[in-house]
């Protein structure tokens, strides 16, 4: 887990409190707009939960207005100390996406890529082991892109779910996408552009091709400085830089 002293300085500017945020405070007031804020991988979902804390402890229209998707290879929520408490805000079990393959390490094994669509199999490199792979992506882009592949109904109904949730009764809304990653490691590298086409898919759907004059998409990346905290393995800065 990145130290908490920079995940908040890597947030600085993305603070509502500050007058910074990711939506002007007259567009989040307004009651015609919405906005759907994902984290992908490890440094996203910290961001993530930050991000949570600082909405819910500002703004009283959480369930009408806003929500919130973790993606992430790691299962379960971290574990934090009194002083991480004052700053993250948990996500709960429905606001997350695992897309942890059932089976673990063993979809990357040598038997199970046999069985992976041709399209995956064209890009998915014999160097990501099942060895490497025990926990999450291991640090590989292409493993954490493969199990968004893998996960990508699961991940691609949770938002068109929340989607038409914070519309339903607001036809007129404005809606803004905020995707955080960090591309310090696999599954917030590997999964980033992805993510932004299922959703672009999705709110095509939704609102037609015209959706673009109304609503939003907008990314925020860390980079790899933000981990500082946690020395990264070589085949990490190769394989997900």
């Amino acid at each position: 887990m990145p130290d908490v002293t920079q995940i908040i300085d890597a947030l600085r500017d993305l603070n509502i409190n500050t007058g910074n945020g990711l939506i002007g405070e007259a567009q989040l007031l307004d009651p015609a707009s919405r906005a759907i804020f994902i984290g992908l991988g490890g440094t996203g979902n910290d961001a993530l939960r930050r991000l949570k804390r600082i909405v819910h402890q500002r703004y009283k229209n959480i369930e009408t207005s806003f929500r919130f998707i973790g993606v992430d290879t790691d299962e379960g929520e971290p574990v934090y100390n009194d002083n991480e408490r004052k700053f993250y805000l948990a996500l709960k079990d429905h606001e997350r996406v695992k897309i942890s393959h059932e089976n673990g390490s063993e979809f990357f094994a040598p038997d199970h890529r046999n069985l992976l669509q041709p399209h995956i199999k064209s890009w998915l490199s014999p160097e990501v082991s099942h060895e490497d792979c025990k926990s999450g992506a291991g640090g590989f882009r292409a493993a954490g892109r493969a199990l968004l592949f893998n996960s990508a109904d699961s991940f691609r109904l949770k938002f068109r779910d929340d989607l038409a949730e914070i519309i339903r009764g607001a036809a007129n809304a404005q809606v803004n996408v905020f995707i955080l990653a960090g591309i310090g490691g696999g599954t917030g590298s590997g999964t980033l552009l992805d993510t932004a086409y299922i959703c672009r898919g999705v709110m095509r759907d939704q609102f037609s091709d015209s959706y673009m004059d109304r609503h939003y998409m907008h990314g925020f990346i860390f980079m790899p400085d933000i981990n500082t905290a946690r020395p990264l393995p070589d085949f990490v800065r190769q394989y997900a830089l």
